[in-house]
């Protein structure tokens, strides 16, 4: 019984074992709670040319025609504006070779068209203001030969009326003194000068009426009729002058005879009534000149007013001529630096200096098309990003500035997620912009710049490779860094499928607080701790 109870005693080394399991048990603990792990959010992409300018372009045929020659291979290095092939147009509004030379004599005669339009144009316009000028003049010369020949119509009424007067008086007084008589003959003298002096003046007017219209006509800028009728008023007014001359003589010889006696009462009466007859014939002719003088200034209106349209009829149609001239002249200049661009368009030039990739398959004599690509060309760049794609779960957890770890095709390199200090051959890298829409299939695009950081242990990045081996297109896989958290929190983390973190004031929380900007950085003390829905972990961020 006694060796039965031995046989089923517990051994020592079980004990080791419970031992050993809970140390173990312990350590792990300890090491998940103490051990930081570095959070990233992985993606892929690949490395591209942040600068539209210099990404890879294709060069395409800018208008239809046959090739004639290229200047260039496959994989040569050209520099801006370089002549990669020439094309000889096919259209045949552009086939003719002298039509540049065709069209700078259209534009030769439309200008010299242009100009002779402007210049009568300006003819015109100074006629327009000749007539007005003249118009003005001639009613101002009217106005005074009406002004004149009123005049003369009331001393003419005034004459008949002293004339009909000194009538009646002699027939009244037939015995009057030769003294009487010769005042009276005075009288008459005086009236007749007067007479004279009014016609001498209105023979000046007339003179010089005469002469303006004869400088006119002489231009072109007055009608023969108006000529004629200021020559008749010119001789009517001479007339006038000399048959008053001709009376004033006659008075003064008859003051200087006198007449005695009722003979020459009766001549004197028979003088008189020729006076009042006269003084009618006067006052009938003054009438005549008014009812003349009042024509012409209708006359004059209803002519000048007649050329004043008819010239600026003319006008009109020169400055229709003009503006027709100047559009044509502007087609033609639009039409002409259209065949001056489309000759230039014959010419393929490099856009960048680069080197050439994938050269069409056209060869001299080939025809092509507006559009057709003829080759792409890589530009020559430092300008160097990485484009990564990340899903619409982890978007919301990258802000600008975020540090990355990029390692590149072509590159052995060894990235240990939760300690990026132990990685090798890995690159550093900066967030430096986030699309604010999906690419179609709720993801992210994410652009990586370089940057050269210090890792944990004063290590320092080196610069991406150069160039001539990290060519745009090559793929790339990056590691966003978040924050550090506790080793245990993160398999935590990941066994429950949570989010790397949830910002304070989160709806998922339940509390309230200020929506987080998508460019701000969290920065994570280690020393500190923060609530991440565990119970039991905290670490605190400081913002």
């Amino acid at each position: 019984m006694r060796r039965a109870l031995k046989e089923v005693r517990s051994k020592s080394s079980g004990k080791r074992i419970a031992r050993v399991i809970l140390f173990l048990l312990v350590l792990s603990i300890l090491i998940l709670w103490l051990v930081p792990w570095q959070q990233t959010i992985v993606g892929g992409g690949q490395v591209s040319v942040f600068n539209p300018a210099f990404r890879p372009q294709t060069i395409e045929a800018q208008i239809p025609g046959r090739i004639v020659k290229w200047n260039v291979s496959e994989g040569q290095f050209v520099k801006e504006g370089d002549v990669l092939a020439e094309i000889e147009d096919i259209d045949q509004k552009f086939l003719d070779p002298e039509i540049e030379q065709r069209m700078s004599g259209q534009q030769s005669a439309l200008t010299q068209s242009q100009e002779s339009e402007s210049a009568r144009i300006a003819r015109i316009t100074s006629q327009v203001g000749e007539v007005r000028s003249s118009k003005i003049q001639q009613l101002k010369n009217a106005n005074e030969r009406i002004s004149q020949a009123e005049n003369r119509l009331k001393a003419s009424k005034a004459a008949q009326a002293q004339a009909e007067q000194n009538l009646k008086a002699f027939i009244k007084v037939a015995k009057a003194s030769a003294e009487q008589r010769k005042l009276q003959a005075q009288d008459i003298v005086r009236q007749n000068e007067q007479l004279l002096i009014t016609a001498r003046q209105q023979f000046e007017v007339e003179k010089k009426n005469f002469d303006r219209v004869s400088y006119l006509a002489s231009k072109g800028l007055e009608s023969t009729r108006n000529f004629e009728l200021a020559e008749a008023s010119q001789v009517a007014a001479q007339a006038r002058v000399k048959q008053l001359e001709e009376t004033v003589a006659a008075a003064k010889r008859t003051v200087a005879l006198g007449a005695l006696g009722q003979d020459q009462a009766e001549i004197d009466i028979a003088r008189q009534r020729e006076a009042v007859t006269q003084a009618k014939e006067g006052v009938l002719a003054a009438d005549r000149d008014v009812s003349i003088a009042k024509n012409d200034l209708v006359r004059i209106e209803n002519d000048a007013s007649a050329t004043i349209a008819s010239l600026e009829a003319s006008l009109q149609s020169a400055e229709s001529t003009r503006a027709k001239a100047s559009s044509d002249l502007e087609k033609i200049k639009l039409e002409s630096a259209n065949v001056t661009g489309r000759r230039n368009q014959a010419q393929i030039k490099a856009p960048a200096s680069g080197r050439l990739i994938n050269i069409a398959r056209f060869g001299a004599g080939s025809t092509v098309k507006a559009g057709d690509v003829l080759a792409t060309i890589a530009p020559e760049t430092k300008d160097r990003i990485v484009e990564m794609l990340v899903t619409d779960n982890d978007v919301r957890f990258i802000s600008l500035g975020r540090p990355v770890r990029l390692q590149f095709a072509g590159y052995p390199a060894v990235q240990f997620s939760g300690a990026p200090g132990v990685s090798v051959g890995t690159f550093g890298g900066t967030v430096q912009f986030i699309d604010p829409v999906d690419d179609g299939s709720s993801r992210f695009r994410v652009l990586v710049k370089e940057a050269q950081h210090v890792l944990p242990g004063g290590k320092k990045d080196g610069p991406w490779p150069p160039s001539e081996n990290l060519r745009p297109g090559a793929e790339a896989v990056g590691w966003i860094m978040l924050d550090t958290v506790p080793l245990g929190f993160e398999l935590w983390r990941q066994f429950n499928n949570f989010p790397p973190r949830i910002p304070k004031g989160d709806p998922l929380l339940g509390k309230a607080g200020k929506k987080e900007s998508t460019d701000q950085k969290v920065k994570v003390d280690k020393e500190d701790k923060a609530d991440y829905l565990s119970p039991t972990i905290k670490v605190k961020v400081k913002r």
